[in-house]
């Protein structure tokens, strides 16, 4: 299959690129006038009307209502991010606005990634999606049992990326607070710097005198295994839907509110991205290109930012088709690089 552009010259690329550049800007229909005033090229405008025409029968831009306009379609929007060979100019404001941010060690990884969706949903003006680091990509740092009441305890899990988990359990009736801190101890001498999803099927030695305790520890460890599991489903920060409604293309409120539905559905939202998603570039996916009919006139930017070498989250923005895209990926690419550089800080 012929790729997007190869059926394109010189000239009809221009005029493409530049109602492209235009309609975002502006929200409106570009006309031949338009293109001749203000982008030139060295040509008439009956010239610039052919090849506006031309454009239009390939599926590059479309022709709205009786508008003597085009704008363009998902195929020239995916031809204009092709092309994107510069992307955006200074970012220092970003740059000391995410490392004051990021100065704060003692702050929770979840907080600190909301934070985050909120700074780059402001940048951007767009929807903000990031995505915690996997715990499963992380490594066991700390667990506490500490008992709250009436056989009750709360589980504390730390790892190395700054990832908490909660939970409370009902121990045994046999069972008293300094064996959950006996338990607690073990585990964290056994596991240290181990990663979670080895955890679920190690073995953990007991002298013969602390067999008494194999059901207390157990239990512990099932907890763990069930619920580093199911902790990863509900880790989608999101910012800036507000956002949305002020894009002159998302008047219609049933059409806002489909979208707005999709992304509350957080675990829908996360299969959904790791659909989309590669290993180790940004994607783009332009209206029809994301498969969903309630985000068709939506484009995604994402990528991966790592830890360890690895995938570990992902950062994005959700808007438009008609979206500053160099500004956008290169705002995505910044975000994904710091990231990328607070999560190997916590490495020794």
């Amino acid at each position: 299959m012929k790729s997007v552009g190869m059926d394109l010259d010189k000239r009809k690329a221009e005029i493409l690129i530049a109602v492209v550049k235009h309609y975002i800007k502006t929200a409106e229909p570009v006309s031949s006038q338009t293109i001749v005033a203000e982008y030139g090229f060295n040509l008439c405008s009956a010239t610039v009307r052919h090849g506006l025409a031309a454009l239009e029968s390939m599926g590059y831009l479309t022709h709205p209502h009786t508008s003597a306009g085009r704008v363009p379609t998902d195929k020239g929007y995916r031809f204009f991010v092709n092309s994107i060979k510069e992307l955006g100019s200074s970012m220092m404001n970003r740059v000391n606005h995410l490392r004051t941010l990021y100065q704060r060690r003692d702050v929770e990884i979840e907080k600190l990634l909301k934070d985050t969706a909120d700074l780059l949903a402001s940048v951007t003006r767009h929807v903000a999606l990031i995505m915690a680091p996997s715990i499963q990509t992380s490594t066991f740092k700390h667990l506490e049992l500490l008992p709250i009441g009436e056989k009750l305890a709360m589980m504390v899990l730390i790892t190395d990326t700054g990832r908490i988990l909660k939970k409370v359990f009902q121990y045994p009736s046999a069972f008293n607070s300094l064996d959950l801190q006996w338990v607690a101890g073990l585990f964290n001498a056994r596991f240290s710097g181990i990663d979670m999803e080895k955890i679920e099927g190690a073995d953990i030695a007991l002298s013969s005198s602390d067999l008494l305790l194999r059901p207390l520890v157990n239990q512990v460890k099932g907890i763990l295994a069930q619920e580093t599991t199911g902790f990863e489903e509900e880790r989608v920060f999101l910012s800036g839907t507000s956002f949305m409604l002020q894009q002159p293309e998302f008047y219609d409120v049933g059409e806002v509110q489909s979208i707005l539905g999709i992304l509350e559905r957080e675990y829908f939202l996360l299969n959904l991205l790791q659909d989309k998603l590669s290993e180790n570039k940004i994607v783009v996916k332009i209206g029809a290109e994301i498969e969903r009919d309630e985000l068709r006139h939506c484009s995604f930017v994402l990528t991966n930012y790592k830890f360890r070498g690895r995938r570990s989250g992902t950062v994005g923005v959700i808007g438009p088709t008609r979206m500053d895209y160099p500004r956008v990926i290169s705002t995505i690419h910044f975000f994904e690089k710091s990231l990328t550089e607070y999560l190997e800080s916590f490495q020794v």
